[in-house]
């Protein structure tokens, strides 16, 4: 009789040294990631995310003329939609029908509010509010303080302040600041982390968010010295994950959640 022995030989999790003791708040890139099958800042990309094992997901956020947050990214709805124009040229009731083009139909444009209220357990969950400003905005103290205040409200009303994170330019983050903004904020450091944190630091923001391809493990140490916290972005691969997870940050947001949740070991199929 022959006997074989299989032996799994699994890996331990990746030691990582951040503000979290280690822990790493894994968030899928508006839902499932830019290479998944549905769009991305919709329901049928974000559920699925949640349902793998993320802790929450990060989302481009746009507003309405009457106020609503609407998780799109592009600047024009005919870019990715059957509707036309900017989300804040219209009223919510005007663009609440407008469908993504997709292989899959009837994939709808949805607001922060029904994402929210859709969600088992949300308040489990984190999320960043990647902010969109809209083009032509006349008054911009009267923009930026609507803005803030619609963050504040859906927040208020899913008691979500403390697992929304807000990301932005620091002028922006300033003018959400001065209207009462209770969110942890992050400021964008698109490729210069060294003068984002600078800019962070001297606002008191809870952290940076940076491209992974164009920061450094001495740059996040650099900017954990300072009391920041470090989101990364732009992982499309799952050696660009492993290459971020590294680089010791306390926040993700990948593109491939369902390798960097295999790597921690918090997948669940």
């Amino acid at each position: 009789m022959i006997f074989s022995t299989i032996n799994s030989c699994k890996k331990d999790p990746p030691v990582v040294d951040n503000l979290f003791d280690g822990n790493v708040i894994i968030l899928g890139h508006r839902g499932m990631g830019e290479l998944y099958k549905y769009p991305g800042n919709t329901w049928e990309s974000i559920a699925p995310a949640i349902e793998i094992g993320v802790d929450g997901c990060e989302v481009d956020i746009q507003m309405t003329k009457d106020s609503v947050l609407v998780l799109y990214h592009d600047t024009y709805l005919e870019d990715k939609t059957n509707c036309d124009s900017t989300i804040y040229s219209h009223n919510w009731s005007e663009i609440s029908g407008c469908t993504y083009y997709s292989s899959m139909d009837n994939i709808y444009l949805i607001s922060v509010d029904n994402l929210f209220s859709r969600l088992p357990d949300v308040k489990s969950k984190y999320f960043s509010f990647d902010v969109k400003i809209a083009d032509g905005v006349t008054d911009p103290v009267v923009y930026f303080g609507t803005f803030s205040r619609a963050i504040q409200n859906i927040c208020a009303k899913y008691n979500m302040t403390e697992q929304v994170f807000v990301e932005g330019q620091q002028y922006l983050l300033n003018a959400f600041r001065d209207a009462g903004l209770q969110n942890k904020i992050f400021i964008n450091s698109g490729v210069d982390i060294y003068t984002s944190s600078e800019q962070a630091a001297e606002m008191g923001a809870y952290g940076v968010a940076c491209s992974a391809k164009n920061v450094t493990k001495e740059d996040v140490k650099a900017a954990h010295n300072k009391g920041l916290h470090v989101m990364m972005w732009g992982m499309q691969t799952n050696a660009e994950n492993k290459e971020a997870i590294a680089k010791n940050p306390d926040i993700v947001q990948t593109d491939k959640p369902i390798e960097m949740l295999k790597m921690f070991d918090r997948y669940k199929k």
